[in-house]
């Protein structure tokens, strides 16, 4: 499956701070704090195997009901076998 899509999560009743602090203790940092929304990045291997490893990008967007997350890779994937979803997953629950 080509990687394209970003996974989007909805978090509810989670703050936009609150979810940044759980994606700073996955390895996440601040790369574009402003007042609508929130870009981390994480750094990794560009040829990994692993979704989990490559370099990615999550934003966060305040809603009405808590956050809005968007995952992304942050280098080319050619390949995704649902990882990316399954992080986003995770990091969700996490944020929970």
């Amino acid at each position: 499956m080509l990687a394209k899509e970003p996974a989007t999560r909805h978090l509810e009743d989670v703050t936009a701070s609150q979810a940044a602090q759980t994606l700073r203790r996955f390895g996440f940092h601040d790369h574009e704090p402003d007042a609508e929304r929130i870009v981390m990045k994480k750094p990794g291997l560009r040829f990994s195997p692993r979704a989990h490893q490559r370099p990615m990008e999550a934003t966060l967007v305040p809603s009405d009901a808590g956050v809005e997350l968007t995952l992304r890779y942050d280098a080319f994937v050619v390949f995704d076998t649902g990882e990316l979803e399954e992080h986003a997953d995770r990091l969700a629950r996490a944020t929970a």
